[in-house]
This record gives structure tokens, sequence and C-alpha cells, in this order.
């Protein structure tokens, strides 16, 4: 699972960090990758395919297929 990077702050944060069309660096396994958010969401943890709550990215990989784009937290 992707990871972004964040600045110093608590993970657990009920605000988002970054917003739609922001570049940012997200790990891809062990490596980094520059990526694009395209949506910005703060889940709550109520719905089952999403369980868990605190901010989530959606985030499009620099130079990759749309096929690679993914939720990350």
């Amino acid at each position: 699972m992707a990871e972004k990077t964040e600045p110093a702050a608590d993970r657990s944060s009920t605000s988002l960090l970054f917003k739609a069309n922001e570049r940012v660096l997200c790990f891809h396994g062990p490596l980094l990758y520059e990526a694009k958010v395209v949506k910005a969401e703060l889940w709550d943890g109520t719905d089952p395919e999403a369980p868990e709550p605190g901010p989530h990215y959606f985030v499009h990989y620099k130079g990759w297929k749309q096929t690679w784009d993914e939720w990350v937290d």
C-alpha cells in the first residue's frame, strides 16, 4: 500500500493536509514517487469499505497510467 509523505504532524489528524491538484511525494512499496492529489477526503470510519477514519487522498503517479491511481492515507 502506498503512503503519502507529510509534514511532521499527527497522522490521526481530523483535517486535510493536502488539497486537490497539489503535488506530493508518495511511497509505493519502498520507493518514493511524485504524485498529484486528485481527490482529498476526510473519512469518518462508518463505511465498511473504508474502515480507517481520517484524511485520505486519491493520487495519480506522474508518468504512470491511470490504472495505478490509488487511495493513500
